[in-house]
């Protein structure tokens, strides 16, 4: 069955309505994202969590020391990177905490593989020279092509995704999970519950 992850939440309302959700995500030194939350604030949101939901802490931010704040305080299950972190420093957050997973985000332009040390890719349409998040459609073709080559090393695809085509970008690309932030919302930074709970359905029909 087709994971699911809700990202970019922000309020304790948002984290209820996606209990629902196999992971939850929470954005941190971000400061050009609308779903950006302070850290104390994210370990708060994180704590909402059910038992069964595993917690991302998603961040652009390439700072060692930014990242070893981020991990001590919101205390994640696993991190999403977007920056081009070195190995030695992911080796290193490693050491503090054996358990933490970590998810690389690329766009379906960079079809390098895995870089040691990351336990899954997370591929999401780019904006210009920027990051992901932007809401922009995903080339699902593409990211089928990446999802067989890199199997089995699990591909969570996002970019553009709702309700109404989550279930198509499943079926296209056959990706072990599917993330939404804005396609989900009423608002940026505010999700819409039935909005929510209408992707998870789709998702996981599409994918069972």
């Amino acid at each position: 069955m087709t994971r699911v992850k809700i990202c970019g939440l922000t309020r304790a309302e948002d984290v209820h309505a996606a209990r629902a959700a196999d992971a939850v995500g929470f954005v941190v030194a971000s400061p050009e994202s609308p779903r950006e939350v302070g850290l104390e604030r994210a370990r708060t949101l994180a704590d909402l969590a059910t038992p069964f939901q595993v917690t991302y802490a998603v961040t652009v931010t390439e700072d060692p020391k930014v990242l070893e704040t981020i991990v001590e305080t919101v205390r994640p299950q696993a991190l999403q990177l977007h920056g081009r972190v070195e190995p030695r420093v992911v080796e290193g957050l490693r050491r503090r905490n054996p358990a933490l997973r970590f998810v690389l985000s690329r766009g379906v332009e960079h079809e390098a593989g895995v870089p040691e040390g990351f336990h899954a890719l997370h591929l999401d349409a780019r904006a210009e020279g920027g990051y992901g998040g932007t809401g922009r459609p995903l080339d699902l073709a593409r990211a089928a092509r990446i999802v067989e080559r890199l199997a089995p090393t699990p591909v969570i695809v996002a970019g553009g995704l709702t309700p109404e085509n989550v279930a198509a970008a499943v079926q296209t690309t056959g990706a072990y999970a599917v993330d939404v932030a804005s396609g989900v919302e009423s608002a940026p930074g505010r999700k819409d519950a039935a909005r929510v709970r209408a992707f998870i359905a789709a998702a996981r029909g599409a994918g069972a």
